[in-house]
């Protein structure tokens, strides 16, 4: 009866009892009652199957046609990594005709975040239509199986009989699982269970390599670095900030290491040095002991009594299994002393920001200190020579290319293949290095440089896996897609010939062309490079496998790497243990989270007092709605005809009102009153969610980043409203007073509102890009490039204009000589204040070069014509700048078609106002501020509450220009919200966030209720 899959997944005796059928189905459940204990397995039993061997098929064959349908499928298969990807399903349809392989579509959601394409494969699973194998990406797997994506491979596998978290040899049913590595099976189990298998042809994992251009190594005369010195050498070398590449979308010369702020790359420079990210924790249960281990490990022995840490007993007194604690530990010393974490973040900032030029001579890197600088003269250490320099011509500060969000408009490949960038660091992948356009002897792999010569080049490795959709239950169907998931793993010689005969031999260790009987490639791939491979491949730990574990990543691009690429005088440790801190939060289940048990009872409180405020406040405008609009039946008496009672004439109205409610209460109130319960729930889509109360508003309520973010988004809206709402009206009438050319001008200013948001988007990233050949900050360094004559008279001109305008502002603040009082007193000093930090920072340079002509003996007046002295932004990576650059293309493209409205309202407004105003003496201001304004105000009120509600709303231009960063700038709370439902499927929390936030706007929603109740609507021209 287990054969027939019957008792599967642990079933419950309900379960079973539905799928009889017949007349005996009493007879028969009762049969099964009893049967029940003997039948199914106990969990992490053996099940006494047969083991399946390598290229075995579990399915027999049939007669009925099934059709599978795997995300990463193509049937017009048309490179060989294709063909290689897809061998083991077409064998498998060879062997059984019965069964289709077919494609599978799904929407692609193109932006800037990994969470992208999670969002696209969530949409088919809630909707019930998922793909029967689905990919997934080390981490993902515990996610998947915890939210009950993906069904249990343990009937196939085998059963986790010691509890130890992992299949051992003996406990394995599939005779391939004792082949794959240790790390790689335990990314594939969650809570005892196998959920998913390696994909074909990555059962070893891709380890993280360093990627250079070999000819440009040969024409520098440089050898692959091994440690951390030579690579910054090397770096300085192969950076040529001046020179001319063709088809370089900026003119940044060369750089050597292409740097990005992700974590995964920046672990194994970290794991080189000696560190650890994350450890599991487990107490002792004899001594009390607190034991961590390395993520690898499965054999829990307590460090201080020898005991095994692996089981406890429950309150009946059953054998349980301990589950681990896991602990951030990145930013903790090691017991010598030292801080990896520290030493690999100030190689970030050695390539970042060091500060340095080549020898004229002999080209060699000199090494600028603070004095040499002020001093404007240096030493070579190798031809000795003395050279005088200028510190803004020919310094040049850092040796990398940032990539940071969307913040870089340039592909790494094709940065590599025009030779922008000399090295790069990546997985050893040949679907990402392959496809360059570049001779096979102009790339070169090594292992990722260590501190020292003598230390371990330790590296991460990562996988792709595949596993089975929860949602097959079709027997015959599961045992067809194990097969296929089965296949993938011992078809892996195959793949490994088909890519090697394509000629991406050069990207695979020296492992797998052994294991494929490929020796003969070894010779082509070169002595060094299959070195570098099988060391790379045999010093490699996996990526972090846990739930949570995009969280980490996610601490430390935001509050250390964001940091570093933006702040010179980073303090790296402080920022370390603030990024793990907030790190073991997110890893800290929240029924564990002490404060929230101890404000537990005051958030019931809270929540009930609201939910009590909003059932009244429903009351209250449900009453004084039934009172204004009351029906009154009270007969006529002219007309002493009967009339029609109450019932009989609502009848109407309401089923002319009724598919309209409907719809909205299907669309709009049911998944408000749905929300309202995952909002207390631990929820998972197709698993069971948890009842957990009001701990996930504690939880956010309890979260200082919650709050920091909730102060990004008051500041985010306050600037679209000081941005982008004032710039329609303003520029409506502007263009209502131009004599000639109206219809050109509005169609100029619509122009930009019929390209496509993302083009707009875009076009701004390119604009904003941080270095001087940007197209921004070339506009701004023009004003170092103008004439000494036209510096001069600007600065006369902005001096006499600035003195102008505080003398003016004086005399009417202090004299009150404002037509309108409103200008008087605190308003005119705000105004005096705004105009004065203006100022400031356009007389501040002015002063430094007065003071510098003083100090060195210049001419009184040089500071006239000298230059200003102004500095290429880096915008979007420039925290202070990140937001109001992200806002700056909403305005640009909206301004257009909001002053078509504003416009249109304008025709409203009767001449004989402005006539009166007229007469009365009245100009332009005046009649702004008395006529226009007021008669525009309902206008402007309504769409003023719109836009802050909006503003509240968008997330579409921060998370495609920045994702939230520079550390965290621009994070908002709409962002969080989606990054926690579908980038780490916390559905509970997201929809707390999303009723905080909502609850923040029913505020603004009753005032515009409140304002439309006041207002007269009228058409265009009537009076």
């Amino acid at each position: 009866m287990i054969g027939n899959g019957l008792f599967t997944r642990r079933h419950q005796p309900r379960e079973v009892l539905a799928r009889l059928r017949g007349k005996r189905a009493r007879l028969a459940s009762a049969c099964v009652l009893v049967s029940l204990s003997f039948c199914v397995p106990a969990r992490g039993a053996k099940a006494g199957f047969a083991p399946i061997e390598g290229g075995q098929d579990v399915y027999r064959g049939g007669t009925n046609e099934i059709v599978v349908k795997p995300t990463w499928y193509n049937e017009q298969a048309t490179t060989e990594l294709d063909r290689a990807w897809n061998l083991h399903y077409y064998a498998y349809m060879q062997r059984h005709p019965n069964v289709k392989v077919r494609s599978r579509t799904y929407i692609q959601i193109k932006s800037g975040t990994g969470a992208s394409w999670l969002a696209a494969w969530l949409m088919p699973i809630a909707a019930g239509n998922p793909p029967d194998i689905m990919p997934l990406f080390t981490g993902m797997v515990h996610s998947f199986a915890r939210q009950g994506f993906i069904r249990p491979l343990d009937e196939y596998v085998g059963y986790d009989s010691n509890h130890n978290g992992i299949i051992d040899d003996d406990e394995a049913r599939w005779q391939p699982w004792k082949q794959i590595p240790h790390h790689i099976r335990l990314a594939c189990m969650h809570d005892g269970h196998v959920y998913a298998l390696p994909r074909g042809g990555v059962t070893k994992g891709r380890p993280v390599v360093l990627v250079y251009r070999a000819d440009l190594f040969r024409a520098m005369n440089l050898q692959p670095p091994r440690t951390w010195e030579q690579f910054i050498y090397c770096c300085q070398r192969l950076t040529q900030p001046k020179l001319k590449i063709q088809g370089a979308k900026t003119s940044m010369g060369r750089r050597g290491f292409w740097l990005i702020n992700g974590a995964g790359i920046w672990y194994p420079w970290f794991y080189g040095a000696g560190g650890n990210v994350v450890m599991q924790q487990r107490t002792c249960l004899r001594d009390g002991t607190i034991n961590r281990w390395k993520k690898e490990e499965t054999r829990f022995l307590c460090k201080a009594c020898g005991h095994p840490v692996t089981h406890d007993r429950d309150s009946n007194g059953q054998r349980i299994a301990l589950e681990s604690k896991w602990v951030a530990v990145f930013a903790d010393p090691l017991p010598d002393g030292r801080n990896p974490a520290v030493e690999a973040c100030n190689l970030y900032q050695t390539l970042r920001w060091r500060r340095w030029m080549p020898c004229g001579r002999c080209g060699e890197p000199i090494n600028l200190a603070a004095e040499q600088e002020r001093a404007r003269r240096a030493d070579c250490g190798r031809c000795s020579l003395a050279i005088d320099f200028d510190p803004d011509r020919d310094v040049i500060e850092g040796m990398v290319m940032i990539r940071m969000g969307m913040a870089t408009a340039t592909n790494r490949n094709e940065a590599f293949e025009r030779g922008e960038v000399a090295m790069f660091a990546w997985y050893l992948s040949p679907e990402e290095l392959g496809p360059m356009a570049l001779r096979p002897e102009q790339i070169g792999i090594t292992t990722i440089p260590t501190p020292g010569p003598d230390d371990i080049p330790w590296t991460m490795s990562a996988a792709t896996y595949q596993a089975m959709t929860s949602t097959v239950e079709d027997k015959d169907k599961r045992d067809v897609l194990f097969d296929l998931l089965a296949a993938g793993v011992t078809s892996e010689p195959e793949m490994t010939r088909v890519r090697a005969a394509a000629g991406y031999y050069r990207f695979m260790t020296g492992q797998e062309l052994r294991e494929a009987g490929l020796e003969e490639y070894l010779d082509q791939v070169g002595p060094e490079t299959a070195r570098a491979l099988d060391m790379a491949n045999r010093f490699t730990r996996p990526d972090l496998f846990m739930e949570h574990s995009g969280q980490i990543g996610r601490a430390l691009a935001t509050h250390v790497f964001d940091l570093i690429f933006t702040d010179r005088h980073l303090d790296v440790e402080k920022a370390l243990v603030k990024a793990q801190q907030i790190a073991n939060r997110a890893l800290q289940p929240v029924e564990q989270d002490r404060r929230v048990a101890r404000w537990r009872w005051l958030a019931w409180l809270v929540v009930a007092a609201l939910f009590a405020g909003f059932f009244a406040m429903a009351v209250y405008f449900t009453v004084t709605a039934s009172r204004h609009y009351t029906v009154k039946s009270t007969p006529s008496p002219i007309d002493d005809r009967p009339r029609l009672g109450l019932r009989r004439l609502l009848m109407g109205p309401v089923l002319l009102l009724a598919p309209a409610v409907l719809s909205i209460f299907l669309w709009a109130y049911l998944p408000l009153l749905r929300g309202s319960v995952m909002a207390f729930q631990d929820y998972r889509i197709l698993a069971d969610s948890e009842w957990v109360g009001v701990d996930n508003f504690l939880k956010a309520l309890l979260d200082s980043a919650f709050w920091y973010h909730l102060w990004n988004t008051f500041y985010y809206v306050l600037l679209v409203v000081l941005m982008g709402f004032a710039a329609p009206i303003v520029l409506a009438l502007l263009l209502s007073e131009v004599p000639l050319g109206k219809y050109l001008f509005r169609t100029i200013f619509y122009l930009p509102a019929v390209m496509s948001p993302l083009v707009v988007v875009f076009l701004w990233v390119m604009m904003y890009h941080p270095t001087e050949q940007g197209f921004l900050n070339q506009l701004i360094l023009s004003l170092d490039r103008l004439p000494a004559w036209a510096r001069a008279a600007t600065r006369i001109f902005y001096g006499a204009g600035l003195a102008w305008l505080v003398i003016a502002l004086l005399r009417w603040v202090l004299r009150g000589q404002w037509e309108r009082p409103i200008w008087r007193g605190a308003w005119g000093l705000v105004a005096l204040a705004g105009v004065l930090l203006l100022g400031w920072t356009v007389v501040r340079p002015i002063i430094g070069n007065l003071m510098a002509s003083i100090e060195y003996g210049h001419h009184p007046l040089s500071w006239l014509w000298a230059p200003w002295g102004v500095k290429a932004q880096h915008w979007l990576l420039d925290a202070k700048w990140a937001m109001p650059a992200v806002i700056l293309p909403g305005v640009w493209g909206g301004a257009g078609p909001g002053c078509l409205i504003y416009l249109a309202a304008l025709k409203s407004i009767p001449d004989d106002s402005y006539e009166a105003a007229d007469i009365d003496g009245a100009g332009v201001r005046a009649k702004i501020t008395n006529v226009t304004l007021p008669t525009l105000m309902p206008l402007i009120i309504i769409n003023f509450v719109g836009a802050v509600i909006g503003a509240f709303h968008n997330v579409q231009q921060i998370l495609v220009m920045t994702g939230g960063g520079p550390a965290g700038a621009t994070q908002t709370l709409a962002l969080d919200i989606w990054f926690e439902a579908f980038g780490y499927l916390n559905f509970g929390y997201s929809t707390a966030l999303a009723w905080i936030l909502g609850s923040m706007l029913i505020g603004f929603t009753l005032m515009q209720l409140r304002i439309l109740r006041k207002v007269e609507f009228r058409r265009a021209g009537e009076n």
